[in-house]
């Protein structure tokens, strides 16, 4: 499904050139769990935001579903993203003016669909994260595993091939950070692929795949281990 070949990211500013990313090689099976771990600053969430499509690399080729994307517009990303990706923020991310069901539809509005097919997606997803009893509360209602739930749902509407998370379970308590592990190891095994950074040991248990990031290079998970998607 993914395949990064010899990627690199480089920011300059004042002069000066840092470089994010160096040489990463790493395959991505569609249906595979990935979590990328690694220390503050080693570039997990700049491998992510790559990953994502949420970036573009400088330097290397990333296929994606066996299209080369990594010189795409960012217009050209956007509708790989609308049609594919799904993204799970540490901060939620939702909107405190909108209902739980009106967060989940927000991702559906740049999809030609009636708006009562919205609400009936919306629903379905909803129902699967098991928040369908919350759907007229508000974000400033809930507490954070439920914002977390219907963050989910929101990333799940579209029925993405691929979930990115970004420390999805970072500001949760250990209960709570379990549960939502529990619930996007769930979603993997409907043959969802997930890649999923973490600070955690135990929530990267969850996953399939395991690689380490160390400034910037990968460490572990190698593209020797690649297998064909």
């Amino acid at each position: 499904m993914i395949k990064l070949t010899n990627i690199s990211k480089h920011y300059r500013t004042d002069e000066i050139l840092t470089t994010a990313l160096s040489d990463i090689n790493l395959s991505l099976p569609q249906g595979e769990f990935m979590a990328i771990m690694g220390p503050s600053g080693c570039g997990k969430s700049t491998l992510l935001n790559v990953l994502g499509m949420l970036d573009t690399p400088s330097e290397g080729q990333y296929e994606f579903m066996g299209e080369e994307i990594a010189n795409y517009k960012e217009s050209q990303l956007a509708k790989i993203r609308k049609e594919h990706v799904g993204v799970v923020f540490q901060e939620f991310n939702l909107i405190d003016e909108l209902s739980v069901i009106e967060n989940v539809e927000v991702a559906l509005l740049y999809h030609k669909m009636p708006k009562a097919k919205r609400r009936e997606l919306a629903l379905e997803m909803l129902k699967k994260v098991g928040m369908d009893h919350r759907i007229k509360h508000y974000p400033g209602q809930l507490s954070g595993g439920q914002q977390q739930r219907v963050a989910i749902a929101r990333a799940l509407v579209n029925k993405p091939k691929l979930i990115v998370a970004d420390e999805p379970t970072g500001n949760l308590d250990s209960n709570l950070g379990r549960e939502i592990m529990e619930l996007i190891s769930d979603i993997n095994k409907t043959g969802t692929s997930v890649i999923m950074v973490t600070h955690s040991e135990a929530h990267a248990q969850y996953a399939n795949q395991i690689l380490t990031l160390l400034d910037g290079k990968l460490v572990s998970g190698s593209l020797e281990q690649s297998i064909a998607s």
